[in-house]
């Protein structure tokens, strides 16, 4: 009977499962390169069951069926299937669902809206991740990933997909209007362009911006052979993943989106990226990525975001600099290299300030919570570098910058330092200041640590260093 499902128990089946995908009278799925892509990604998880779910209706396909499929000569079917994966959890008696895959009844082109878990040996390394839920009969099931989705080449091509995957997820985790296929191929033609829009023969660089602004996804737009001064590619990067914001990344003829990074073994940094032409989580190194050479950067903002990283990170480096010229925080200033650790990363206020809790930050710092904010803020993070190296409790400092404010005099809200809290009040020069009682290294807020898989340096047990630079800072207050 049509859309009864289909269970299919793992490894075993695997067979079976492959078969009833190729078995479709519509459209041969399985000739498509990025679906055995996207199941090898799911075999990494070996998981034990597999749903097929079928005469499944899709609203992201029923919006590329209604915008040009229905208008074709031959008939295509405007119906999916949609493939559920599930693992057993640790004492086995309960699933975990890894994810769904829409397969389109496209013969070429079938991986349509999907969203699945990370392999867990890349967990780590990717910030991008935001919960989707789904009800197949009738059950509620959460997915927890990046959403990917292969180009039709029709309707939409890499830049449309890459753009996609952005908007999706703005919307999933941000809770930003959903968009369709056809909205973001009329949202490029703000940019005029010769080329025909459908079939799209592609978009370009302008094209791609333009339709982001046009979605509400407000660009910062980061030209790769002329990058803002002091600032280094893996550096602006690293900062809107820090930030849980993707990044679309463009070549001379491809576009992916970046939603990752990390380090190897011998400490080399790479990113995790969603590829729609290849893969979904595939790790890349920029000096040999098969795609060439990288052009353009776009990092889609959230919301009212007016002040750009580099110059938040900037302003904090100067504060910090004044900060630690002050009395109470010069043995401090001995202990910190010439060259101030900073690490910054965009967050909404109030999640930031349910997180200060879960960080092991000094109490008196909580009471940031009560300070009014804009409901972006940029927090800048001064980091001991040897900690950093080692664990994620490596924060001595932070600041928390108005994401609204102007950035030639960007406004300050609140910060703690080694010994002592600060907020800034309106109208007020000079911020207000209490001391902290006792002080020590506690928790990143960043999403990733840049540092934290690389080769651990031969040092003192982490907790000892940690305690034995806690107990310094108890003894110097207690001598005051």
């Amino acid at each position: 009977m049509i859309g009864d499902p289909a269970f299919f128990e793992l490894p075993k089946e695997w067979p079976q499962l492959n078969a009833a995908i190729d078995g479709n009278d519509v459209a041969p799925e399985r000739s498509s390169k990025v679906l055995e892509q996207v199941l090898r990604r799911v075999r990494e998880h070996e998981p034990t069951k597999a749903l097929l779910e079928t005469d499944y209706i899709d609203a992201d396909y029923r919006d590329e069926y209604t915008h040009f499929y229905s208008k074709t000569f031959e008939a295509v079917h405007d119906r999916c299937r949609r493939l559920h994966f599930f693992k057993p959890v640790e004492g086995g008696h309960q699933e975990r669902y890894l994810g769904y895959c829409v397969l389109r009844p496209l013969s070429l082109r079938p991986v349509g809206r999907t969203v699945l878990t990370p392999p867990d040996s890349m967990r780590s390394w990717i910030s991008c991740r935001t919960p989707d839920v789904v009800h197949p009969y009738g059950q509620r099931l959460q997915a927890l990933g990046f959403p990917y989705m292969e180009q039709d080449s029709q309707l939409g091509v890499c830049a449309h997909a890459s753009v996609w995957m952005v908007a999706l997820y703005h919307h999933l985790a941000f809770q930003r209007p959903r968009r369709f296929m056809h909205e973001i191929s009329e949202a490029a033609q703000a940019q005029y362009e010769l080329a025909r829009v459908t079939p799209s023969e592609g978009l370009s660089d302008q094209q791609v911006g333009a339709a982001l602004q046009q979605l509400g996804l407000e660009p910062v737009t980061y030209d790769l052979s002329s990058l803002p001064s002091n600032q280094s590619l893996n550096r602006i990067i690293c900062r809107y993943l820090n930030s849980r914001l993707p990044v679309i990344l463009t070549t001379r003829r491809h576009a992916v989106v970046l939603i990752g990074y990390g380090r190897d073994t011998k400490g080399r940094l790479f990113f995790v990226r969603h590829d729609d032409e290849h893969a979904p989580y595939e790790r890349v190194y920029k000096n040999s990525d098969p795609l060439g050479e990288w052009d353009l950067l776009f990092a889609a903002l959230p919301g009212k975001v007016y002040l750009a990283g580099e110059s938040a990170e900037s302003f904090a480096r100067s504060l910090f600099t004044s900060l630690l010229r002050l009395p109470p925080h010069l043995a401090l200033r001995r202990h910190l290299p010439t060259r101030l650790r900073l690490r910054t990363y965009l967050a909404r206020a109030g999640d930031y300030k349910v997180r200060l809790a879960r960080r092991s930050m000094p109490a008196q710092a909580l009471d940031h919570r009560n300070v009014p904010t804009s409901k972006w803020i940029w927090v800048v993070e001064l980091q001991d570098p040897k900690l950093a190296r080692e664990t994620l409790r490596c924060v001595i400092g932070e600041l928390a910058i108005d994401a609204t404010s102007d950035r030639r005099d960007p406004n300050p809200l609140f910060a703690n330092l080694e010994g002592r809290s600060y907020v800034w009040v309106p109208d007020s020069n000079e911020p207000l200041e209490r001391q902290i009682d006792y002080f020590a290294p506690y928790t990143t807020g960043c999403a990733l640590h840049d540092a934290a898989t690389a080769p651990p340096i031969p040092k003192r047990p982490l907790l000892e260093r940690s305690k034995a630079w806690g107990d310094r800072q108890r003894r110097r207050f207690a001598r005051r």
